[in-house]
């Protein structure tokens, strides 16, 4: 797998963070509490037609990727943000299916970097 295919840079996101694993795992543990979150706000949010929650929500969640070290789910979270815009529901749902495939696979990666950080502590 190549850097552009992994959804989650953990050793970029330990790097800015100076190398202090155990803040890494707390972060890592906060974010795969607040996903699941996410995705219920995020949908409610494509039952209800809320365009502006929509992009609101978006614009806060490209953030939130950009800083651990998710940038393709940033980047869908930036279109997300702009169809919300257009008030595109169709092209909005299909693309946050992406943005969600992508953090599905990051938590993969965020559980297995956790389990083996918790075998070696």
């Amino acid at each position: 797998m190549n850097k552009l295919d992994v959804p989650i840079h953990i050793d970029e996101l330990l790097e800015r963070i100076n190398g202090d694993t155990e803040k890494l795992v707390d972060l890592l543990k906060i974010s795969l509490n607040e996903f699941p979150k996410w995705e219920r706000t995020f949908n409610s949010a494509l039952t209800d037609k809320n365009f502006k929650s929509m992009e609101r929500l978006a614009h806060t969640y490209k953030g939130s990727c950009a800083t651990m070290g998710m940038p393709d789910a940033s980047f869908l979270f930036c279109e997300i943000e702009k169809l919300s815009r257009s008030e595109n529901l169709s092209e909005v749902s299909k693309t946050f299916n992406k943005a969600w495939s992508k953090i599905t696979s990051a938590s993969v990666i965020i559980k297995d970097y956790i389990e083996q950080f918790q075998k070696h502590a």
